[in-house]
């Protein structure tokens, strides 16, 4: 059956209320709630998290949100799931620190950005978006699991500090040729459906995933404008 904090209850649908809020932990104290979980409610902003000062996890994955944001005090969080939402950047991260787990997937964004706080990350999730390119990862050096899975990936660059590396993703991208791989203590390394060895009038370049990224950038635009 639906497990509590599935659905939440239609008055408060879209809206990260208290009462929603209150609905989905029971009416547990704020100050002494550790997890939250609201999938699939219609939810277009992250507000009203201020009081839940020791949260530890937070799930808001299968809504409607475009911009991580209202994070600021949540000083405890290790866990953040916001896939399959509607953001195109990576930001409003640099007062969760502390995050061990980060599941951005399916989303529509364009580039990897906006983690050089998040030195204790240790899984992050980036599959199904837009990125053209890895980068920007030298202060998360103590990765060991990062899906980049069915992006726009060309190369194989940008991960020489990631040292402590044990799981790399990196099937259904457009990479033509792996220039550096990270360090020794990678176990599992997936490349399949790339471009690897095939002659260049015979890759495509991610023409069809391109167009899709597009309309789903040009989409956002309007929804934040």
């Amino acid at each position: 059956g639906p497990r509590p904090g599935d659905a939440p209850d239609p008055q408060y649908a879209g809206v990260l209320s208290r009462e929603a809020i209150a609905a989905a932990t029971h009416d547990a104290e704020p100050a002494s709630t550790y997890e939250l979980k609201l999938r699939a409610a219609g939810i277009t902003r992250i507000e009203n998290l201020g009081p839940l000062s020791k949260l530890r996890q937070l799930d808001l994955s299968s809504n409607k949100i475009a911009r991580v944001e209202g994070l600021e005090s949540l000083r405890e969080l290790r866990e953040l799931k916001l896939f399959a939402n509607r953001l195109s950047v990576i930001e409003g991260l640099e007062g969760a620190a502390g995050l061990r787990v980060l599941a951005l997937q399916h989303n529509q964004i364009g580039r990897i950005d906006g983690l050089q706080r998040l030195t204790k990350l240790q899984q992050l999730r980036l599959d199904n978006n837009c990125i053209a390119k890895i980068e920007n990862l030298e202060a998360n050096t103590q990765l060991t699991h990062l899906n980049l899975g069915g992006n726009l990936i060309e190369k194989v660059e940008g991960m020489l500090s990631l040292a402590l590396l044990e799981e790399l993703q990196l099937n259904g991208n457009h990479i033509t040729e792996v220039h550096q791989l990270p360090g020794r203590a990678l176990l599992e390394l997936s490349l399949a459906d790339n471009e690897l060895g095939q002659p260049t009038d015979a890759q495509d370049g991610g023409g069809k995933k391109k167009r899709s990224c597009l309309a789903g950038l040009q989409g956002a635009k309007r929804l934040n404008s």
